[in-house]
């Protein structure tokens, strides 16, 4: 091999490859940047559609079912607790009731703080209070004495000291279950009365037992829950939307459904009107009448691009109660 073959690369030519070399590495390196930054926005986008859908899928499901008695709505509620008096039993009468933006409180026993911190309600913004049913997978054998426990079968029995919804096509009450297992009892004190009648819940004179109620093999089962829907800020401070469920006037769960909450409304369609209102023209006597709910939720999310880039998301839907529908 000749001197001439050997000569390696000058001094230009070495800064030309390096030059080009780190034009085609920057490139590589925008391309993938660039492809990230999509695959984030793209995750970010499915992110926040995905907690909207489920915020309203949730909050679907309890209007639908407020004020659902399991057996037949055309009954109220006979409520025989010994605390039957006590505000919390006193709104069962109510399965849907909005708290205007503006309200600096709402709902009581126990109420539903309005503050800053987080898992309390933030001033200016709404709130809705629900009442659910949740079904027992329970059955009666047949007809029992109505001063007696309510013989059942099956295993999704309620604990000792638990209110439980009673209700057949004919009568509907809510008890409080004394004793259970083989039979549900629902024994004085807890109760005002041991046994079941038609019409008033504690009448002052005792029925006579020819004239007393008996649920037979038809008889439902169900645990009367409250459900609040409200925008509070979590723990880092961002307004989020929280699910808040109470059973027997305490809070038994709490959490945020989705964050990022820039905006949400709550508008109500009474009977015989044609608009849907906001809870302020909404009177206390008027709430047995909402039918149906127009919920908005605006969410917000980061896509960390840069400080004032961001993915915003509109959510609207209109549900009905059930337990209203004609």
């Amino acid at each position: 091999m000749t001197a001439a073959n050997m000569r390696g690369l000058t001094l230009v030519e070495l800064l030309v490859a390096t030059v080009l070399g780190v034009l085609v590495l920057g490139a590589s390196l925008h391309f993938y940047l660039a492809s990230l930054q999509g695959t984030q926005d793209t995750l970010g986008v499915a992110r926040v559609q995905e907690a909207g859908r489920l915020a309203m899928e949730l909050i679907g499901n309890d209007i639908r079912g407020a004020g659902d008695p399991l057996c037949d709505r055309r009954h109220a509620v006979t409520v025989l607790l010994a605390e039957r008096q006590r505000p919390f039993w006193v709104s069962l009468a109510e399965p849907v009731q909005g708290l205007p933006a503006a309200a600096l409180t709402g709902f009581e026993d126990p109420p539903l703080v309005t503050g800053n911190a987080p898992g309390q309600r933030l001033p200016d913004m709404p709130a809705l209070r629900l009442w659910t049913t949740t079904a027992l997978a329970l059955a009666t054998p047949g007809q029992s004495t109505s001063n007696q426990p309510i013989a059942v079968i099956g295993s999704d029995l309620p604990e000792v000291g638990a209110p439980v919804l009673v209700c057949d096509f004919s009568n509907t009450v809510l008890v409080r279950a004394t004793t259970t297992g083989t039979a549900i009892g629902h024994a004085v004190p807890a109760n005002c009365v041991d046994y079941f009648s038609m019409g008033e819940a504690c009448p002052g004179q005792p029925v006579p037992p020819a004239a007393r109620y008996r649920f037979g093999a038809d008889a439902a089962f169900g645990l009367p829950r409250q459900v609040r829907w409200f925008v509070g800020n979590d723990e880092a401070g961002t307004p989020s939307l929280y699910r808040q469920e109470l059973m027997d006037g305490e809070v038994v769960a709490s959490g945020v459904v989705s964050g990022g909450v820039t905006h949400f409304s709550l508008r109500y369609l009474l009977d015989a009107q044609a608009d849907y209102v906001p809870a302020s023209q909404v009177s206390a006597a008027q709430w047995n009448q909402v039918h149906a709910v127009d919920v908005q939720l605006h969410l917000e999310s980061s896509t960390g691009a840069a400080a004032d880039a961001y993915i915003v998301r509109s959510f609207r839907q209109t549900f009905s109660l059930r337990n209203r529908l004609p």
